[in-house]
C-alpha cells in the first residue's frame, strides 16, 4: 500500500494499518514541505479490513492518495 497526502502525519497512518492489519511493515517514506509519501507492506485478514482500512485513511485527509498493489504473486 502506498499512500500520499498533505498534512498527513506517518503515526496516524501506522496507528490505522497497526489496528486493520495482520501485519505491516514500513519499506519507505518520504516527507517534503508536508507532503508525505509512504509504503507498506500489509497484510489483510478479510475484505472488511481492507475497506475499513480504506475509510479511515480518507478520513485524514481530502488531498490523500492510496494505491494498492497485490503483491501475492511477486518474487523478492
Amino acid at each position: 500500500i502506498t499512500i500520499t497526502g498533505e498534512g498527513i502525519k506517518l503515526k496516524e497512518i501506522v496507528d490505522i494499518l497497526n489496528k486493520n492489519c495482520s501485519s505491516v511493515t514500513l519499506k519507505r517514506f518520504d516527507e517534503v514541505e508536508g507532503i508525505l509519501e509512504s509504503s507498506f507492506l500489509v497484510d489483510f485478514d478479510s475484505f472488511h479490513k481492507l475497506g475499513k482500512t480504506k475509510d479511515e485513511l480518507n478520513a485524514l485527509s481530502k488531498s490523500i492518495s492510496i494505491t494498492y498493489l497485490d503483491q501475492s504473486g511477486f518474487f523478492a
